[in-house]
């Protein structure tokens, strides 16, 4: 009976063929870098070759990192240090320190303390010419107050008005007043008087004239001058009624000119 061989069949390994002929050289391959950029976290990287198979360029793209958490906040923060610093109201500036930032705003409130302390406090100011409380001040308007009743005390009244008598006389002669102030009740006189005819005699009275107009609150005395001697001549009296009247000290020869300045309030 003839044998059936059924499938491939391996036979015995033959003897080892010629070495066949070396092939065309290949062509040198390179590698470089392109562009490096980065992506957002949790995006996959990449890698792209944007050259060729033998002159390859790879272009790098890199997730970025995760994320930093926030452990903490700067109320919470502990000083361990803190640095003075020695400037006047100094700031913090960029590049301080935590210690040398803190340190300047300890020093800034400080100086500003201590720039405030005996300054005087707006509630001390006042508007008004009466309060009598020590550590007040008086606000600016016034100053515009004060300057009104100094002009009024200037200008009020009749000015340069002046009635007055020789003495023994009715003849006119510079007797009167010449600031006359409502606001500040004040009154200023300023009396020349002349004497005539015979002299005046020490231990009479002469009258002069009645100046009531002046409305006296108490009797008036002082003293008037001779103006040819400077001496002290005569005791110039204004009663309460307004009547002025001379006193002499000495004896006055006649023809002597008298002066006299009188300041007093009224009611």
């Amino acid at each position: 009976m003839a044998e059936i061989l059924i499938g491939n069949v391996k036979g015995p390994q033959g003897e080892t063929g010629a070495t066949g002929a070396t092939g065309p050289q290949g062509v040198a391959a390179t590698v470089n870098v392109g562009t490096v950029s980065t992506t957002a976290y949790g995006n996959a990287a990449q890698v792209t070759n944007s050259g060729t198979e033998n002159d390859a360029v790879l272009d790098f793209v890199i997730p970025q990192g995760r994320p930093g958490e926030r452990t903490t906040t700067i109320g919470s923060l502990t000083l361990d240090t803190i640095t003075t610093s020695t400037d006047d109201f100094p700031s913090p500036a960029v590049g301080d320190t935590g210690a040398t930032a803190f340190g300047k705003i300890v020093k800034f409130n400080s100086d500003a303390l201590t720039a405030i302390q005996g300054k005087l406090d707006e509630a001390n100011v006042v508007n008004n010419l009466t309060t009598t409380e020590a550590g007040y001040a008086l606000d600016a308007r016034q100053g515009k107050a004060l300057n009104d009743a100094m002009n009024t005390l200037a200008t009020y009244g009749d000015v340069g008005q002046f009635i007055g008598y020789n003495v023994g006389t009715s003849s006119t002669k510079r007797i009167g007043y010449t600031i006359q102030n409502e606001q500040l009740k004040l009154v200023e006189v300023s009396i020349d008087a002349l004497s005539t005819g015979a002299a005046l005699t020490t231990g009479n009275t002469y009258s002069v004239g009645n100046l009531a107009a002046f409305h006296p609150v108490l009797p008036i005395n002082f003293v008037m001058n001779r103006k040819d001697s400077g001496h002290a001549a005569c005791m110039c009296s204004i009663s309460q009624e307004g009547v002025f009247q001379l006193h002499p000290l000495e004896s006055v020869p006649s023809g002597v000119t008298l002066a006299g300045h009188v300041m007093y309030y009224f009611q």
